[in-house]
């Protein structure tokens, strides 16, 4: 007779909240754009999906209509009695203790009803509880359940929760995080979540130390370029050289056809003289190119080769004075000679 009478009072209670939501009315197109008008509109729903049995979808209903007028007690009330049928018996309890709450000043009807479910429900709960050891409490500690942070203060207290597989994560800065999960039976059951110690981090490695500018070589690009150049120097040199060789066997010859040209006695004015003397200004001609090409040569074949072998020598030590080339004219073929001295 008492469970027949609460449920009479429950039709009593919900017919007087919405009198006029037996049937969904319908909703315009104007009226659709109104939360008030949807939450209504789901609230019907949900009426209409309960009674057919059909408990999820109405559990759905009821939220929408819920979350779209927080204010509405008579759809949470619904919702926790759509909750209860459905086995999340947690999320029930907790909504029934809100719908006493709100219910305590103005509807006694409702207060009464909710506290008879929230004390019905209790003895059924499952819980878990979150046990923290002293050797775990790491300085900024951060334990969550199922993604919702649990308090310090609620360390160590049995938690109500639904049924199903659930998740305790535990953070601390310079920490490993660590991962805890487990399922929970829809009713009285109870599982210990323990978290131990979290491991130190690895420490990430120090950057390895910079070399010094004085153990450092030459940038590739500046030994490239002096290689390059003293052997252009030595290439440029060496045919320069190579010239100047041919032009003075060219005078020697050339002078050697002054006195075939007009053998004596060689008259002045004939034709021979006149050969002679061609001959003769040849000679001169390609001894002087001679004479200018071969210093050239030597001396650019010279420093191509000194280019070469000081490319790849570090630089200098500041506290010594750098080596310098100076020429000093001697004789050479006609006069002139190149010497090469390096002091220090």
């Amino acid at each position: 007779m008492r469970a027949i009478a609460s449920g009479l009072l429950l039709l009593g209670i919900v017919t007087a909240a919405k009198p006029s939501l037996a049937q969904p009315r319908p909703i315009s197109r104007g009226d659709a754009r109104s939360s008030s008008v949807l939450a209504e509109s789901l609230f019907a729903e949900g009426k209409l999906l309960m009674a057919a049995g059909q408990t999820q979808a109405a559990c759905a209903k009821f939220e929408g209509s819920w979350k779209l007028d927080p204010k509405a007690t008579g759809v949470l009330l619904n919702l926790a009695l759509c909750n209860e049928k459905a086995r999340k018996l947690a999320t029930a309890w907790g909504q029934f203790r809100d719908v006493a709450a709100r219910s305590r000043a103005a509807r006694p009807d409702r207060l009464k009803l909710a506290e008879q479910h929230v004390t019905r429900l209790e003895p059924r709960l499952s819980k878990v509880f979150v046990y923290v050891p002293d050797a775990a409490k790491a300085a900024g500690l951060v334990v969550t359940l199922d993604g919702v942070r649990v308090e310090e203060a609620a360390w160590e207290t049995d938690l109500p929760v639904d049924g199903g597989a659930h998740v305790v994560e535990a953070t601390a800065p310079g920490k490993v995080d660590r991962r805890l999960e487990a399922s929970v039976k829809d009713e009285g059951d109870r599982t210990t979540f323990e978290v131990p110690a979290l491991a130190d981090a690895p420490r990430p490695e120090p950057p390895p130390p910079a070399a010094s500018a004085a153990s450092e070589p030459p940038p590739a690009s500046a030994s490239s370029s002096h290689r390059d150049l003293g052997i252009g120097l030595t290439v440029a040199g060496a045919a320069v050289l190579g010239a100047g060789i041919g032009f003075g066997i060219a005078a020697v010859a050339a002078k050697g056809g002054i006195g075939a040209a007009c053998p004596a006695p060689c008259v002045e004015g004939s034709a021979a003289a006149a050969e002679s003397d061609r001959a003769y200004s040849r000679a001169n001609a390609y001894a002087w190119v001679a004479d200018v090409a071969m210093p050239v040569g030597v001396v650019a074949a010279a420093a191509g080769v000194f280019v070469l072998v000081t490319s790849g020598k570090p630089a200098p030590s500041t506290s010594r004075a750098r080596p310098r080339l100076e020429p000093a004219p001697v004789a050479l073929g006609h006069g002139a000679v190149l010497q090469l001295s390096q002091p220090w």
